[in-house]
């Protein structure tokens, strides 16, 4: 059952409002961006697309899951001036769902999707409520964009969830991102430039215990799920609010552990502990220097900084590419 949106209506008053808004010539839209919420804005969502808006044109479609309000739609249109003085607009469509969900079916917002364009979700609704509904758009969009730091309070929650969401995803074919993924791109970086001398590489398959201060643990699981992807370790379920178990190729476990959880971009520091109590150090500080300590006073540093969710959104609606590696990683949770 969908509700019934007079598209014509909106359109209109669409172009209306953006011609309002606009004091010069308007960029073409670029894509749709469909925004599922719980009704709140909250700023994990709207910093983002705060950061987006004036940098890409685009249809955005909020839809705001059971608010318990009669269904209902707003449009509004905003604008910015690029370096070209042309405008940079969002179209900007907001469509109220009753707890039902009707309003939320694509049958009812599909229609207002501009064709021949990429469609994103941005889904910030918490995705358990609405299991047929996160099904049923997959046959609608290109890519789907979550930020688990958001959506799951607990790590066996987030565990579960991941790992039904990756089947789902790969069932329909869509494309996959996570902000709290993408925002350990950086460190996986420098890890793998850590070990790439060859006395480092050889110590991967000594590395006995691996401690990060900082970040958040969604990041923090992220990180041991890629680095156990790439040496073939295996990955054990984890018990109540416990990080999986880690066993190497030849059994032994590795120690994982995590203290000081806080914002990534704050500062972490990634502490590899190796036979013969030797250590080897990463660490990422909020002034934008990355440095790595392979002990023994052979420290080197690097300009980097971890990018904001707004970046992430930003190289995410630029790109229709399946990161593989994360694949990869949640693969090891289904196992």
């Amino acid at each position: 059952m969908s509700f019934f949106i007079d598209v014509e209506s909106i359109e209109r008053e669409v172009r209306t409002l953006e011609r309002t808004a606009s004091p010069s010539e308007t960029r073409t839209s670029l894509f749709n961006l469909v925004i599922f919420t719980d009704g709140e804005r909250v700023p994990e969502l709207e910093n983002p697309l705060n950061y987006l808006l004036g940098k890409r044109p685009a249809r955005v479609i909020r839809i705001n899951l059971g608010n318990g309000v009669s269904p209902g739609v707003n449009v509004t249109a905003r604008c910015a001036t690029d370096a070209e003085s042309k405008s940079v607009c969002f179209q900007e469509i907001t469509i109220e769902s009753d707890k039902e969900g009707i309003a939320a079916d694509p049958g009812s917002w599909s229609p207002l999707l501009i064709r021949d364009i990429p469609v994103f979700v941005l889904w910030f609704a918490y995705p358990k409520q609405y299991p047929q509904l996160f099904r049923m758009i997959q046959e609608h969009v290109d890519k789907i964009v979550i930020d688990s730091d958001f959506l799951f309070s607990t790590l066996e929650e987030l565990i579960f969830e991941l790992r039904e969401l990756v089947e789902e995803v790969k069932k329909e074919g869509a494309i996959l991102a996570d902000f709290a993924w993408s925002s350990t791109e950086l460190l996986r970086r420098y890890t793998a430039r850590m070990f790439d001398p060859e006395p480092q590489r050889n110590m991967l398959y000594r590395i006995r215990g691996i401690e990060m201060q900082g970040g958040s643990v969604t990041e923090f699981l992220y990180y041991l799920l890629w680095i156990a992807s790439r040496l073939e370790w295996k990955v054990f379920p984890s018990q109540g609010e416990d990080l999986p178990r880690f066993t190497d190729l030849s059994g032994r476990e590795i120690q994982v552990k995590q203290k000081d959880t806080g914002d990534l971009r704050a500062g972490t520091r990634i502490t590899f502990s190796f036979e013969e109590e030797q250590t080897m150090q990463l660490e990422g500080r909020p002034d934008g220097c990355v440095e790595i300590d392979l002990g023994e006073e052979e420290n080197f540093h690097f300009s980097a900084s971890i990018p904001t969710r707004g970046k992430l959104l930003l190289n995410e609606v630029d790109s229709l590419h399946q990161d593989n590696l994360l694949l990869k990683a949640l693969e090891l949770l289904r196992k």
